[in-house]
């Protein structure tokens, strides 16, 4: 019987492959602040006559596209500069949920852990969801805070896959 090998997941790696997609995002991210803004223009300038109205909608949009942007580029941040942690949590259950959007309906695959709750698996994540059974221990990629267990995971790598390396 062969000997199992795992693939090595270091700090160094996982800032690579964060920050990447990221990146790759970011086009994404512009169109989104752009869009918003078209329309923010747009509701502000039918919705309100001239005066304080339009002043409020305005200035809602725009804080609104801010607090977007500030909160992307402080995740950008913080991966780049390494203040995440890497824990180990057991994998309570996951499964399949319907979200509804306006005009249709999404399945949501989803993993639930014992101490960081909700994780959606994302299209970067390949077959996690497929090869992850009840009470497998995962390694979590958290934000590096006062409070860890209030964090949700940015990333998950299942230990039967995986082995940590500092």
């Amino acid at each position: 019987m062969e000997k199992e090998t795992k693939s090595i997941l270091t700090r160094a790696g996982i800032r690579k492959d964060i920050l990447g997609e990221m990146r790759a995002g970011i086009f994404s991210v512009c169109s989104l602040v752009l869009m918003l803004m078209l329309f923010g223009s747009i509701l502000t300038f039918i919705a309100f006559r001239p005066g304080v109205g339009r002043i409020i909608c305005g200035a809602s949009f725009v804080a609104l596209i801010l607090l977007f942007v500030i909160e992307y580029t402080k995740n950008y941040v913080m991966i780049a500069r390494g203040r995440f942690l890497v824990v180990e949590d057991e994998l309570l259950y996951s499964a399949e949920e319907t979200v509804y959007h306006r005009r249709h309906a999404q399945i949501e695959r989803v993993l639930y852990f014992a101490d960081h709750g909700r994780y959606v698996i994302s299209h970067t994540d390949g077959s996690a969801f497929d090869y992850s059974n009840e009470g497998d221990r995962f390694y979590l990629v958290i934000r590096d805070s006062k409070k860890p267990k209030k964090c949700s995971p940015f990333r998950v790598y299942n230990t039967r896959i995986y082995q940590w390396r500092e």
